[in-house]
């Protein structure tokens, strides 16, 4: 068995209210190496400037280190990721920076197969601005060599970011299946795919909804339903959303995925869930678009769409969120 990566890294930082950035050193030998999967949740309060609820990430050297950056330092941040470090001999990473100041932005990769290559991609917004059309971000690998990110907003502030694509180079680590820009216009919406092995695949991607108003109640999850479709679910469909996913199939004997679902409620901040048991050093926990937020009265809706997700230990996975959400 090919394994595909060198080291798994689970990190915790905190940015208190008024911190904008926080910077921790790694464990991980190069950086050129590494990816980040992070996830995060907001305090208890929304804050009037959304620069303040999201974040962006990137790794730096002397030392060989994290940094984590939101715009804005309203209200605390509690954020964890996953650093993994991939061996480059069989995987190949690229990185590079996006802003958006209209409604599209681009960036050059070197050719990659599009058949073996997956991306993530933290961010944050640079300026204010209520509506969810302004800063939910949809990014796809759209050509071998271009990425694209895309908003419905033509205005509402800047965003930017960083982007990693991870590329099978080794040939039997993965198989992609990309699911570009298609639209939600419903609280239930299936799209089929060529069949996968459930117990080896998972689903990971980015969204933006048409349409502007703080409508974050019509954001909804993307998941694998079973072997020959993804569904993507909501509580509201006021808006319609668009979706770019990836479905990323393992190869290898000893791969394996989980899936499930936590729920958070209001009043309650934390939710946990029982899993087989997994090596710590090579596992992670990740959600596969942004969780759904499930109530159109909440109060503080915004900080309530954030959930941190993380594996406590080698059997028990645990979300958490403002304690005035109500997301899945």
């Amino acid at each position: 068995m090919t394994q595909a990566y060198l080291s798994v890294e689970h990190i915790d930082i905190t940015l208190a209210d008024a911190v904008t950035t926080a910077t921790v050193n790694i464990s991980a030998g190069d950086v050129a190496k590494c990816t980040p999967l992070v996830t995060y949740r907001m305090g208890n309060t929304d804050p009037s400037d959304r620069g303040s609820i999201h974040l962006d990430a990137v790794f730096l050297t002397g030392p060989n280190r994290i940094q984590v950056t939101r715009a804005v330092g309203q209200e605390e941040m509690t954020i964890h990721i996953v650093v993994v470090e991939w061996d480059t001999s069989v995987v190949s990473i690229q990185t590079g920076t996006w802003l958006i100041t209209s409604t599209t932005a681009n960036a050059t990769i070197s050719a990659v197969d599009l058949a073996k290559t997956w991306m993530v991609m933290p961010y944050q917004k640079a300026t204010s601005g209520d509506s969810a059309n302004r800063w939910l971000i949809r990014g796809m690998i759209s050509t071998t060599t271009n990425v694209i990110f895309q908003r419905s907003a033509t205005t509402g502030g800047n965003v930017s970011g960083h982007f990693w694509t991870i590329e099978d180079i080794d040939g039997g680590l993965w198989d992609i299946e990309r699911i570009i820009g298609v639209t939600v216009t419903s609280t239930s919406d299936d799209f089929t795919i060529a069949s996968v092995d459930t117990t080896k695949t998972f689903v990971v991607g980015t969204e933006e909804m048409i349409g502007g108003g703080n409508r974050v109640y019509s954001i909804g999850v993307a998941e694998l339903f079973d072997a020959t479709t993804v569904r993507y679910t909501r509580s509201n469909d006021f808006r319609n959303m668009e979706l770019d996913l990836f479905v990323v199939e393992l190869l290898q004997s000893g791969d394996s995925v989980q899936r499930g679902s936590l729920t958070l409620g209001s009043g309650t901040e934390t939710d946990t869930a029982t899993i087989t048991s997994v090596d710590l050093t090579r596992a992670f926990a990740n959600t596969p678009t942004r969780p759904a937020s499930a109530n159109s009265s909440l109060v503080s809706y915004q900080v309530g769409i954030f959930a941190r997700l993380e594996l406590t230990s080698s059997t028990v996975i645990e979300a958490s969120a403002a304690d005035n959400s109500s997301v899945s």
